[in-house]
């Protein structure tokens, strides 16, 4: 049968320009076989090929993001001439991110449940040059949201800490029920001003 090394699993993590190619060799030790088609449903999202290291035997596939920034999840499949493995199936994922990373990119403040204290969310905006940046602008509704930001602390990090903290009133506190809202906010700094960088917000009142 066909043995894949080192797995049948390639991860892209990181920024664009340092995440390289990846291979992953197909191995016959005993039936000679021969890679017959590629397909992929991750489209333009990645470039990949296959090398013949000893045909019949021997193969490599080199898998590059294409990338700038963004997650994908999908698979490439290799065709073969040998009947008892006539598919290879290999998993691809990537997770790129640009020189301003955001996280979480997600948050949820608020009240969440009666009696309990109003809760508050924190974001870190990164530089992963570690390269000093400033934010040139923060979009959210002010009318329902406090946002603060601090440099942070450590010296070997560029990048800030930002607080939100939810404009609750007695009547958001007290009444029956509760309600979920989802809000944007929408940081961009000096680093790439054509970037927009969204932290959706859930915000709770129970």
């Amino acid at each position: 049968m066909i043995g894949l090394s080192p797995g049948n699993t390639i991860f892209f993590k990181g920024m664009a320009d340092q995440s390289g190619e990846k291979s992953i060799e197909m191995v016959s030790n005993t039936k000679p076989f021969h890679i017959t088609e590629l397909e992929s449903d991750l489209g333009e999202k990645i470039a990949y090929r296959v090398e013949a290291v000893e045909d019949g035997k021997r193969y490599r596939l080199v898998i590059k993001n294409q990338v700038k920034e963004g997650t994908y999840r999908g698979f490439i499949k290799a065709h073969t001439d040998l009947a008892e493995k006539p598919e290879i199936l290999i998993r691809v994922t990537g997770h790129i991110e640009g020189e301003i990373v955001v996280r979480p990119q997600t948050i949820v403040i608020g009240r969440l449940a009666p009696g309990q204290p109003v809760r508050s969310g924190k974001v870190l905006v990164i530089s992963n040059l570690n390269k000093p940046f400033k934010i040139t602008r923060m979009s959210y509704d002010k009318a329902l949201l406090d946002v603060s930001r601090q440099p942070l602390p450590d010296d070997n990090t560029s990048g800030f800490s930002i607080e939100i903290t939810p404009k609750m009133s007695n009547e958001d506190t007290t009444k029956e029920g509760n309600s979920r809202q989802a809000l944007d906010l929408i940081i961009e700094t000096d680093a790439d001003p054509e970037e927009k960088h969204e932290v959706k917000i859930y915000l709770v009142a129970s």
